[in-house]
C-alpha cells in the first residue's frame, strides 16, 4: 500500500494557524484602540459643532454689519442730498450778495455858512431823468430822497441820499434862490468807491428865476463802481 504525502497538510496547517495568530493580534489591536477612535470621533464631532455654532454666529454678525452698512449708505445718501441743497442755497446767497455788494450807496451834502440870511438849493437829476430838489424830495418807486432843505438862513444845508445808485450819471447842480450878496457854497459826497469834496463854489446874483448851474456828475458804471466828474 503506497504511503500518503504529509508535507501539503502540514504546510496548510501552518498557514492557517499564522492567519489566526494575525487575525487574532489584529482583533486584539482594534479591541484595545477602539475606546480612542471612540473617544477621538466623540472630539471631532464637539469640535464640528462648535466650528458649526461660531460659524452661525459669524454669520449672523456679518448680517448685522451688512444692515449696518446698508444703513449708513443711505443715510450717506441722505447726506449728500442735503449738502447738494445747502451748497444750492450757498451759491444762490452768494450770487444775491454779490449783487447787493454791486449796488453802492450815494449821499450828497451841499452846505454854506454866511454872516447874513440866504438860501441855495441842490438838484439832482438821475438817469431816469428825475430831478431832485426842494419841490421833489421824493419819487414813487426810487429809493432817493431830500433829507435836509435849509430855507433862508445863515448856515444852511441840502442832503440827499440813496441807498442804491444805479448804472447811468447823476448830475448835481447849485442854484442860488435868495439872499444878498455873493456866497461860498461846498460839497461833500459819499458812495461806496469814493469820498469827496467837490471845490468850494461862489455864487453871485440870487434870483428865484436864475439858471441853475451844473457843479459835477457822478458816473456809475455796471459794476456799480463810481467815479467823479467835476464840471
Amino acid at each position: 500500500m503506497k504511503k500518503k504525502n504529509r508535507e501539503i497538510n502540514i504546510f496548510s496547517m501552518s498557514a492557517l494557524d499564522l492567519f489566526a495568530s494575525a487575525m487574532g493580534a489584529f482583533l486584539l489591536i482594534a479591541v484595545m484602540a477602539l475606546p480612542y477612535y471612540l473617544k477621538t470621533d466623540k472630539n471631532l464631532m464637539q469640535e464640528t459643532q462648535e466650528l458649526k455654532k461660531e460659524i452661525k454666529q459669524k454669520d449672523e454678525e456679518l448680517k448685522k454689519v451688512q444692515k449696518k452698512l446698508e444703513q449708513s449708505q443711505s443715510e450717506n445718501e441722505e447726506l449728500k442730498k442735503k449738502l447738494k441743497k445747502c451748497e444750492e442755497k450757498r451759491k444762490k446767497v452768494e450770487s444775491k450778495m454779490q449783487k447787493e455788494l454791486s449796488k453802492t450807496f450815494g449821499a450828497i451834502n451841499m452846505s454854506w455858512e454866511s454872516s447874513k440870511k440866504q438860501d441855495v438849493d441842490m438838484y439832482i437829476t438821475d438817469p431816469n431823468g428825475r430831478s431832485y430838489s426842494f419841490n421833489n424830495r421824493k419819487y414813487d418807486g426810487s429809493e432817493a430822497m431830500f433829507t435836509v432843505d435849509s430855507r433862508d438862513v445863515k448856515n444852511g444845508a441840502e442832503v440827499w441820499i440813496t441807498s442804491k445808485l444805479n448804472p447811468g450819471k447823476y448830475k448835481i447842480y447849485y442854484k442860488y434862490y435868495a439872499g444878498s450878496g455873493s456866497v461860498d457854497v461846498s460839497c461833500k459826497i459819499f458812495t461806496k468807491s469814493f469820498t469827496k469834496d467837490l471845490p468850494n463854489k461862489r455864487l453871485t446874483n440870487p434870483s428865484k428865476n436864475a439858471t441853475k448851474i451844473q457843479v459835477a456828475t457822478i458816473n456809475v458804471d455796471s459794476s456799480g463802481n463810481a467815479t467823479l466828474e467835476v464840471r
